[in-house]
């Protein structure tokens, strides 16, 4: 079983960080050059802020359900270390795509939610889902009742890893096309004399 896991970890460590450039890559390239064109100027909305509380939520949550102390070996200080870096990374993640969103004239909020709290985590954390399950797995974190639960929630990783991040890179397409329709709409100059 170590030796699965050392594995795991191994490949996880040189391979996640491919996987993850390749696929943020990938679904994000046409929001990227919209970014380069356009130039919008970078503004921040009420949404993106919202966005950004709920994106911490979830990783602390997750973090703190971890059981510390003698029992299970973990120190107390732990999860705290564990938080400031999961809200330094969302939280330079967050600032990042917001901007990049800015600068490409997505303007719309439902459009910038979306982008935020689906693409975003498809695109970045989605690769890892697999190595995530298989680790945690391996050394026991994750328990199942049975075989079979085990096997369908691989499959369910197996087919909804994939099929999410095709959805993202299809929405980033849709939605930067709108926002070129936007844009190219005149706009018209009343005179005032």
């Amino acid at each position: 079983m170590k030796i699965l896991v050392f594995i795991l970890t191994m490949a996880t460590a040189f391979l996640g960080p491919v996987l993850v450039w390749g696929v943020a890559s990938w679904i994000a390239r046409p929001l990227d050059r919209a970014a380069k064109n356009r130039r919008h100027p970078t503004q921040f909305t009420i949404v993106d802020f919202l966005c950004l509380f709920v994106l911490v939520q979830a990783p602390t949550a997750l973090i703190h359900a971890i059981k510390t102390g003698t029992e299970s070996g973990i120190q107390e200080w732990v999860p705290y270390l564990l938080d400031c870096y999961a809200w330094g990374s969302i939280g330079v993640i967050w600032w990042k795509s917001a901007e990049i969103m800015s600068r490409a004239g997505i303007n719309t909020p439902w459009h910038r939610v979306v982008l935020l709290l689906v693409v975003l985590p498809a695109a970045l954390v989605g690769p890892l889902l697999p190595f995530i399950f298989l680790m945690t797995t391996a050394i026991g974190m994750l328990k199942f009742s049975s075989n079979f639960w085990m096997i369908f929630t691989g499959a369910c990783l197996a087919v909804g890893v994939p099929g999410a991040m095709i959805l993202s890179a299809h929405l980033v397409r849709r939605m930067v096309s709108s926002s070129d329709a936007i844009a190219e709409v005149p706009v018209e100059v009343v005179d005032e004399s």
